[in-house]
């Protein structure tokens, strides 16, 4: 348990809690980091926690819980299960994650902080990606191979609004149990806007399914995204406004899916939240990474 008080720098660093075998602790959570809401900055590198092949999204991990707007949290190289809950009024950065599950989650209507992950790599999870109670997100780099799902955005009808930006170098999901689909993009009542691009969706499945419902208002746009032996079968809910723009299919005839673009000249302005989302997140990357060369 980190409690953090003011004013204080704290680095965790080179330690393992957790690895994937499952048996080895029964403790809930590995680390959790707490606040008292007063300033704080802490730094955790080279750190292994749950979640390697586990398929356990929920369990054990790093979790960062209740983090106000004074905490910054600088996450340099982390492995296994990473969760916040109620810290969207904290900055908090990931240079380099592997493995486990991202989890953001928490009822609180305050959100006017930050989450960003600059490169992770999921591979054997059921969702590398769980976006709960409509909050925010943003990954440049989020790469996904032989995993069950993958990206899940969740919300209820007293969540306000929230916007996922996400870039992903590929999407490749391991075949189930006959009879059971892989879904790569299941959105259940979340309300806001969902950009998804440039992400190769790869071979596995033939047939992937964006899962939609709930009839709270969103806007997807799937941007820049090649479907390489594979197509998208699309479940259309009411609250679900589908934009496309730049994608394909290789070759032309593989999946179900038509990816032609439906975005004109005059929706094309949709695009710049996610370019302030990635613009932002390389500002949070020079202020914390590189700060002899940030802005000032």
């Amino acid at each position: 348990i980190v409690a953090v008080e003011d004013p204080m720098r704290v680095t965790v660093q080179n330690l393992g809690i957790g690895n994937h075998d499952a048996g080895q602790m029964d403790n809930g959570i590995d680390l959790l980091q707490t606040s008292t809401g007063k300033p704080a900055m802490v730094t955790y590198d080279n750190l292994s926690v749950f979640g390697m092949y586990q398929k356990q999204p929920l369990r054990k991990g790093l979790w960062l819980q209740g983090l106000g707007p004074d905490v910054t949290v600088h996450i340099g190289h982390v492995q296994g299960n990473l969760h916040l809950v109620d810290s969207a009024q904290a900055t908090v950065l990931a240079n380099t994650t592997y493995e486990g599950s991202v989890v953001v989650e928490g009822k609180g209507k305050e959100r006017e902080g930050f989450f960003g992950i600059l490169t992770r790599l999921g591979t054997i999870t059921t969702y590398p990606l769980i976006v709960k109670d409509n909050h925010s997100f943003v990954a440049s780099d989020f790469y996904i191979e032989q995993a069950d799902h993958g990206i899940s955005l969740q919300g209820g009808p007293d969540d306000p609004p929230g916007r996922v930006t996400f870039s992903a170098p590929k999407f490749h999901f391991s075949a189930l149990e006959e009879g059971a689909a892989n879904i790569p993009i299941s959105l259940d009542n979340y309300r806001g806007q969902f950009f998804l691009g440039a992400t190769q969706f790869y071979i596995e499945p033939v047939r992937g399914q964006l899962q939609a419902q709930g009839d709270r208002p969103l806007e997807m746009f799937l941007m820049g995204s090649p479907f390489y032996n594979t197509g998208l079968v699309v479940e259309q809910s009411p609250g679900l406004d589908l934009f496309i723009i730049g994608c394909q299919r290789i070759p032309p005839e593989a999946g179900e899916y038509d990816a032609a673009d439906q975005m004109a000249e005059d929706t094309l302005s949709k695009l710049v939240p996610a370019l302030d989302d990635w613009r932002r997140l390389g500002e949070v990357d020079m202020r914390l990474n590189h700060p002899a060369a940030a802005p000032r």
